[in-house]
């Protein structure tokens, strides 16, 4: 637009007749109100690009503003993470304590007094674990597992209820134990060597979680359709 003055002259001059005074006075006043025109135009434009912005912004803060508000809110009721981890581990060291405690006062204890001297074993039972356990229609059972073969007598007792163990030809490292029938939870197993003096020694004690018998679908009689014969 800033050129459109001096086109104006060339478009005269061509013509083959100069501009007057007053052609180019009012040449110049369009071209300044174009111009005029234009600037408003730009400074609206920036005006509202820059309100849409700031309009975004405050948005953004008012967003911002809430969130904390809301995390302050939730970390005044909630103890701090700090706390939480504290109250985690003195949970779970009070409950390991409690199961070391339960399996020491096993170990303490025997059916009869143990003859004095310190007690020997027929077999190690120090990496032994309960293989598999299942219910029967009258009692209970479980197998414990040797990483040697069994000798000796066994039996074993769950909540003051006694069980006889066994070994089969078949697995000589594995020791059968069948006894009544018990409630489900976790239950402290202890087995005994059962002594020629008439005593026991306690041998192994596991916390094991017994589950709940399943039982099997009933089945019944399918009725077989009768024809009558006339």
């Amino acid at each position: 637009m800033r050129y459109l003055p001096i086109l104006l002259v060339v478009t005269f001059l061509l013509a083959g007749c100069g501009p007057s005074q007053n052609q180019i006075q009012a040449a110049i006043a369009q071209t300044q109100a174009a111009q005029d025109a234009i600037n408003l135009l730009l400074q609206q434009t920036m005006v509202d690009q820059t309100q849409a912005a700031q309009s975004a912004i405050d948005q953004e803060q008012k967003e911002t503003q809430q969130a904390l508000e809301l995390t302050l809110a939730v970390q005044s009721v909630a103890p701090p993470l700090e706390a939480q981890i504290q109250t985690a581990i003195a949970q779970t060291q009070g409950a390991e304590g409690l199961s070391r405690q339960e399996t020491q006062a096993a170990l303490d204890l025997t059916t009869t007094p143990t003859p004095p001297g310190a007690p020997t074993f027929s077999a190690d039972f120090s990496d032994a674990y309960i293989y598999t356990h299942g219910w029967m229609s009258d009692g209970f059972f479980f197998t414990i597992q040797l990483s040697q073969e069994v000798k000796g007598k066994y039996h074993a007792e769950i909540g003051g209820r006694k069980f006889k163990c066994s070994v089969m030809e078949k697995y000589p490292d594995r020791l059968y134990c069948i006894g009544p029938k018990i409630s489900a939870g976790y239950r402290i197993i202890r087995l005994y060597e059962d002594l020629a003096s008439g005593g026991a020694n306690i041998v192994f004690v596991r916390a094991y979680d017994i589950p709940f018998p399943v039982m099997a679908p009933t089945k019944f009689a399918t009725a077989t359709p009768t024809v009558d014969k006339h």
